[in-house]
């Protein structure tokens, strides 16, 4: 044992040596290369056409507490779940996913004439160096920096000032938001429901209206009737806001989809002797008539809560630091420049110097294995034996 790890060391030493000794051997080449490489990059720094970079820093829209749940407070348990179905995610990425997106960078090739001031033709060409130019970077806070670099400091400034005037259109021309989303549905949904008011008004007054019908059918019964009808109007709504947020099969969504249905039953039972009398056409026309002036009740509602909610959220990007004409140069980096030039050149003549040892090792191993092939050869000639080939 003790002869094995004695034989290891030597090994290791024997090929150790050798190598330090080759590399001290060349230690000027190793040493005053790199330091002259370096020099020269520095040099050539000087040369290279200085770049500046101008920033901006703005705060993107956030998401506030829904007002959805204490406008809808007469629709039960509604109004918690749709408190719950406003928190959502901070979107920060993906407001840096627009300012890379294809609408802005083309707004913006067109708005600085990019095509003429790179001299390309092709919008993907120009729309790379464009992403090449601008850098984004989000904080802990939430705060979006963006900084542009170009040769010209002026010209930075407008281009990053140019990112947030872009960024602002697109975001105003989609529904980003939870109450922006909310706007437009409710908005969507309340011209359908006055398009069916219209209809039913127009059927009711082709009706006509009966005094005996009136008489037989008290004041009381046909509030209850219309009533009845609001809170249908009202399970219909949170069975749509709760589409989604929930799946079809989930305890909630079953459980309101049973509470419907059993308030259209229990309607059916107290209209049901209604509409055999003989002015009964009128007396579901009117319910019909009710029932939609519910519908768009509730869905004016619910979409000026949406617009309050989405003023709340300020809809629009608040900036922090406008970006103003750098005076301090960013790039060249003439420091950085002369390190890296000046490491890579040892890195490159150190890995050299281990190639050739290498080579020259190998080459040694083999003449000292030819050498002893020959003696070999030479004693069995001694002995008059057939030499080894």
């Amino acid at each position: 044992m003790d002869l094995t790890t004695q034989t290891t060391d030597q090994g290791s030493s024997s090929t150790a040596l050798p190598l330090i000794e080759y590399v001290t051997a060349h230690a000027r080449l190793l040493i005053y290369t790199p330091l002259i490489v370096g020099a020269l990059a520095l040099a050539y720094s000087f040369t290279l056409t200085p770049a500046f970079t101008a920033t901006t820093r703005l705060l993107p829209p956030q998401q506030q507490q829904s007002s959805l749940a204490s406008t809808l407070s007469n629709l039960g348990s509604f109004g918690s779940m749709a408190g719950a179905a406003a928190g959502l995610k901070n979107p920060v990425d993906q407001y840096v996913s627009f300012l890379f997106s294809e609408t802005v960078q083309d707004h913006l090739i067109d708005q600085f004439q990019l095509d003429k001031r790179y001299q390309r033709n092709i919008k993907e060409d120009l729309r790379k160096i464009l992403s090449g130019a601008v850098a984004v970077q989000v904080d802990k806070g939430g705060i979006i920096a963006i900084a542009v670099t170009d040769v010209d400091p002026k010209f930075a400034a407008n281009l990053a000032n140019a990112h947030v005037e872009q960024l602002t259109k697109l975001i105003n021309s989609l529904a980003v938001t939870e109450a922006q989303h909310r706007r437009r549905f409710f908005l969507k949904q309340l011209e359908e429901a006055n398009k069916a008011l219209a209809d039913a008004e127009i059927a009711l007054k082709a009706a006509g209206i009966d005094l005996a019908t009136l008489r037989t059918n008290s004041t009381a019964t046909m509030q209850a009737v219309a009533a009845a009808q609001e809170r249908i109007a009202a399970q219909e709504i949170k069975l749509a806001a709760m589409r989604s947020t929930l799946a079809p099969g989930s305890i909630e969504y079953q459980k309101a989809t049973n509470e419907l249905v059993a308030m259209q039953q229990k309607l059916r039972q107290q209209t049901e002797g209604l509409d055999e009398k003989k002015n009964g056409d009128f007396i579901g026309k009117f319910r019909e008539f009710k029932y939609r002036e519910a519908m768009v009740e509730l869905y004016t509602r619910q979409f000026e809560a949406a617009r309050v909610d989405e003023a709340r959220e300020g809809g629009t990007i608040q900036v922090i630091d406008v970006a103003q004409p750098p005076t301090r140069k960013s790039q060249p980096k003439k420091g950085l420049i002369a390190v890296i030039a000046t490491l890579t050149a040892f890195s490159l003549l150190l890995m050299t110097l281990l190639v050739k040892f290498v080579l020259i090792q190998a080459r040694r191993q083999q003449d000292t294995h030819q050498a002893l092939k020959k003696i070999q050869n030479n004693l069995r000639r001694l002995l008059f034996l057939k030499p080894k080939y």
